[in-house]
């Protein structure tokens, strides 16, 4: 599992089955599940699944949002030229 990575919900289940259930020790928990131990302790102690909560990425527009002004379109002066056969 990666560092910072948020543990499925079926590992979360697993653990406190283990922990609760089975009354097997975290330090015996991790080990068999691969998670760190304060991973492990953590989800013992929740009383509800993680959530992970994606962080907005934002638009590519945002760099340059601020210099666009409303209006700031450039409009035709002329009418645009047409061909003269249709």
């Amino acid at each position: 599992m990666r560092d910072g990575a948020v543990i499925t919900v079926e590992d979360w289940a697993e653990v406190r089955r283990l922990y609760l259930a089975e009354r097997m020790p975290i330090k015996a928990i991790a080990k068999k599940l691969g998670l760190a131990r304060n991973t492990v302790r953590h989800a013992v102690r929740s009383v509800q699944p993680p959530r992970y909560v994606r962080a907005g990425s934002g638009s590519i527009v945002d760099e340059v949002e601020p210099r666009i002004q409303p209006g700031a379109v450039p409009r035709r002066t002329t009418e645009p030229s047409r061909c003269a056969t249709h």
